[in-house]
């Protein structure tokens, strides 16, 4: 198994707590994180691509293919209380 991981910074975070948002049924946790981030203008701060993710491509709208990507985003809170990592993606793991 290959697992890359893409680190854009590495953001101090207070005591941070998880999200997750990836695909399932209905694809409502992957809607919801998404939401967050955008709402909290969440900062990327790092990828994750790996062989263990499912063999397929997303055609964007531009005609490019996008290949399964795992995203990790970061928001500060401005009262000192625990920060948030939003996980993003587009794809789960094909194995536990």
């Amino acid at each position: 198994m290959t697992c890359i991981i893409k680190t854009y910074e590495q953001p101090a975070l207070t005591n941070p707590v998880l999200i997750e948002g990836l695909p399932g049924i209905g694809f409502v946790a992957n809607i919801a994180a998404l939401h967050i981030i955008r709402e909290l203008n969440a900062k990327r701060f790092a990828e994750i691509r790996s062989s263990s993710f499912q063999d397929f491509a997303i055609t964007a709208e531009n005609g490019n293919a996008r290949f399964p990507v795992n995203e990790l985003y970061y928001h500060k809170r401005e009262d000192g209380k625990r920060d948030l990592i939003i996980l993003y993606g587009n794809t789960q793991a094909l194995t536990t």
